[in-house]
């Protein structure tokens, strides 16, 4: 069977992060030899932005392209309502069949949330150590790793605040935009230790909330974080930007095509 990977993600209308995307894919298709590379944005604000169609026509150019196994590598970072509906939209795609009655996918593989599994996490923390360890050098600091957030992926979301606060140090942990865990949750740790705050999206991307919610816009972290008397630093990068994670990615990705079967 050919093999094609899909990375699905929510998306961005910024075009910085998405040049950013495209570089990424683009990587892919070098790493990945011997499969089709496909990218899908699943957000429908995000495809109306780019005049961008959304997975079922993805799933069509692939079925047109001649791949019946799909490896589907969600961008997103927990296992929340995002990632469900998505899975389950791949898993009724494995039911159709053509005229034939012929299944349209033979198989489908889905990978996991970048915080899916408790291991996961542990190799999330690992992989942020070196970057962080030089910020901490002054031990009136913090990192303040910063998600979109979810209701359901909240669980992971505090699980990950626990390791962040054990590797990092108590000021140290996870704010989300949206839900929790929060900034009021964080601020009593924070105002016992840290002077200087640095945020760091917990995102692939630096798009507009990131911007609107985190660095710049009326009522974002940074300023709500000044007013409390910290200086406050934002870190402009997301995931994609550090080799780290996009190797983690790969790894990810090579696990499911050894599943597979493609021999990678």
């Amino acid at each position: 069977m050919r093999t094609a990977i899909l990375f699905a993600a929510f998306g961005t209308t910024q075009p910085e992060p998405l040049e950013d995307f495209e570089g990424f894919l683009k990587r892919a298709q070098e790493v990945l030899r011997g499969v089709g590379v496909f990218s899908s944005f699943v957000s429908p604000t995000v495809q109306r932005h780019h005049g961008m169609e959304g997975l079922l026509t993805t799933f069509g150019q692939i079925h047109d392209a001649g791949y019946t196994r799909v490896v589907v590598q969600p961008l997103l970072i927990v296992p929340g309502a995002v990632y469900t509906a998505v899975l389950n939209f791949c898993a009724a795609l494995t039911t159709l069949r053509d005229i034939r009655g012929n299944p349209l996918f033979a198989e489908m593989l889905f990978g996991r949330a970048l915080l899916g599994t408790p291991e996961d996490q542990k190799a999330v923390v690992a992989a942020f150590t070196p970057l962080v360890a030089p910020h901490l050098k002054d031990r009136g600091t913090a990192i303040v790793f910063v998600g979109h957030g979810s209701r359901e992926g909240e669980s992971a979301y505090r699980e990950f605040d626990r390791l962040v606060t054990r590797a990092f140090g108590p000021q140290s942990g996870v704010v989300v935009l949206e839900g929790s865990p929060n900034l009021a949750e964080l601020l009593p740790r924070l105002r016992k230790i840290a002077q200087r705050v640095i945020l760091w999206p917990l995102m692939f991307f630096t798009g507009h909330h990131f911007k609107k919610d985190i660095a710049e816009g009326r009522g974002s972290l940074r300023e709500r974080l000044r007013e409390e008397g910290f200086t406050v630093e934002v870190l402009p990068r997301g995931l994609l930007q550090e080799e780290t994670f996009v190797r983690m990615l790969w790894e990810r990705v090579e696990e499911l095509l050894t599943h597979a079967g493609t021999g990678h």
